[in-house]
């Protein structure tokens, strides 16, 4: 099982869709940066500005509007696939996978691919996010967010979490870090299974990014966002999300990932 675990690993994290993932992604938040934030750096010292620019309403994050916020949580999926979320299509493809067979490591082969799967996605979907935070804390300073300047997206009474932004909102940027790192890797898994399902890689690939699209335009048209990844893993909070929905969808992620993937793929005919 470690064996298999570092060989996936090692093809998951040392292959050029990884890079192109991730630079990708940096792309996206540092052009935010120096397309928005570095230009209003200028306004800042203006009598009009009662309060300094501050890296908790500058970082990409916590830009609520901004076309690169929205866009880097949309594309999200799409982008986080890349490393080795289609993998099994392509071992499935190019006989890889009957060596396997042979051995008898099919469980074993088939988990260390999901935590590579995982692992890769939630890196890919962080490393952007914190290249932007640290090139915006270069140049803005960390003020402490005040409700009442309106210019702190986060801390809006609708954010069930405002509390957590009011008083440490460094540690609220971790948590949701982690909270989109979680539910993107285990997004990424859907083309785990897909792979089984389909034979075509590439429809393997955006699988994730189509459940995703489809979660997303059905929670805006019935008006229920309990359940929409994009709007639980923003940390503007545009609609109020609940401890329980953060916990819940990716345990539901999860057990229809994992367990379906496994017990699919182990079975001789498939493979």
């Amino acid at each position: 099982m470690v064996k298999l675990l570092k060989f996936e690993l090692k093809r998951a994290f040392n292959n050029i869709y990884f890079l192109i993932a991730v630079l990708s992604g940096c792309a996206i938040t540092v052009f935010d940066f120096f397309s928005s934030t570095y230009p209003a750096l200028w306004l800042n010292h203006m009598p009009k500005m009662e309060y300094p620019m501050s890296l908790f309403s500058e970082y990409i994050g916590l830009r609520a509007g901004s076309l690169a916020h929205t866009l880097i949580f949309l594309l999200a999926p799409l982008i986080c696939s890349l490393p080795h979320a289609d993998s099994l299509a392509g071992d499935l493809g190019d006989g890889y996978s009957k060596n396997i067979v042979v051995r008898g490591d099919i469980k074993k082969w088939l988990t260390a691919k999901y935590i590579a799967v995982f692992l890769s996605g939630a890196a890919v979907f962080v490393i952007p996010f914190v290249a932007n935070l640290l090139v915006t804390a270069m140049f803005v300073p960390a003020a402490k967010p005040i409700p009442s300047t309106k210019t702190f997206a986060a801390a809006r009474a609708v954010n069930p979490f405002a509390d957590i932004f009011l008083d440490h909102p460094m540690l609220y940027i971790i948590m949701f870090l982690i909270i989109g790192a979680v539910i993107i890797g285990l997004f990424c898994e859907i083309a785990l299974l897909a792979s089984l399902l389909v034979k075509s890689r590439f429809s393997s690939l955006l699988s994730p990014f189509i459940l995703y699209m489809l979660c997303y335009i059905f929670s805006s048209v019935f008006g229920n966002f309990s359940f929409d990844p994009y709007h639980i893993i923003l940390p503007t909070q545009t609609v109020p999300t609940f401890t329980a929905e953060i916990i819940l969808l990716p345990i539901t992620l999860f057990l229809v990932t994992f367990i379906p993937a496994t017990v699919l793929g182990s079975r001789k005919d498939v493979l």
